[in-house]
């Protein structure tokens, strides 16, 4: 059980951590004459880039900006989001199931 919960934890962890420091896919701040430019940032913008007003930034495919992470989730890093917020389900049901086990008379032995 103590396995699980440090594979657990450290996946929380380690897909936490690749979510805060993967890139989100900024909009590079260049002129391209073949696309649109950001009105607020001057970034080139495809149809699929939204602008951040947190960042102040352009990202490809913006989720929103997380507040626990500090960051934007966009098409960089939106997998590994999704991967820290499945770890942390996991997590949760780790601890209800650890609770249950050892406050369990029959199980804790």
């Amino acid at each position: 059980m103590r396995i699980l919960g440090t594979v657990v934890i450290a996946s929380v962890i380690g897909f936490y951590l690749l979510t805060a420091l993967k890139d989100a896919g900024i909009e590079p701040r260049a002129y391209r004459a073949d696309t649109e430019q950001c009105s607020k940032c001057g970034a080139a913008r495809s149809p699929d880039t939204f602008h951040c007003n947190i960042c102040e930034v352009c990202i490809r495919k913006l989720d929103h900006h997380c507040p626990l992470t500090g960051k934007c989730i966009g098409e960089g890093n939106i997998r590994y989001f999704y991967s820290f917020l499945l770890s942390l389900f996991l997590f949760v049901c780790y601890g209800v199931l650890w609770g249950l086990v050892s406050t369990s008379p029959n199980l804790a032995d």
